[in-house]
């Protein structure tokens, strides 16, 4: 059982689990199942949300995760994983400029700390990217 979830009802933090060993075994489509059960039992709550929005990035087109994530931000602005993971799910779309936008909004808000710890390597990754894709875009025929 992972101490970290904070879901206060039983039955939800059961389903949550099951989505977890789900995820475990790369079972994203029953992971997502259980995390959506999770949230309809205990709604709002910024780890099931986050879940449930990684789930999708697996299950379907990472833009459909988006939602969740802005969601579990809006209910929490301090759940650090949602950064991390929203992030992520941006650079994927290669929306390189809000993923970035995102970090910093997580840094200006204090969370510098942890986004460093945890996302320094994505960060990166998406800062790379961002830089490639602007040159490709400036020259998108270079001679060879």
């Amino acid at each position: 059982m992972h101490k970290d979830n904070h879901i206060p009802n039983k039955e939800a933090n059961e389903y949550f689990e099951k989505g977890l060993q789900c995820i475990e075994k790369r079972d994203y489509a029953n992971a997502k199942n259980a995390f959506l059960h999770a949230d309809r039992i205990c709604p709002n709550m910024p780890v099931i949300l986050n879940a449930i929005g990684n789930s999708i990035v697996y299950t379907e087109a990472p833009e459909n995760g988006v939602h969740y994530y802005e969601k579990a931000l809006a209910v929490d602005s301090t759940f650090i994983k949602t950064y991390i993971n929203f992030g992520c799910c941006l650079n994927n779309m290669r929306d390189y400029e809000k993923a970035l936008i995102l970090l910093d909004s997580a840094k200006a808000g204090g969370y510098h700390d942890q986004i460093a710890n945890l996302a320094e390597r994505a960060e990166r990754d998406i800062r790379t990217k961002y830089a490639q894709h602007r040159l490709i875009s400036a020259n998108p025929h270079p001679r060879q």
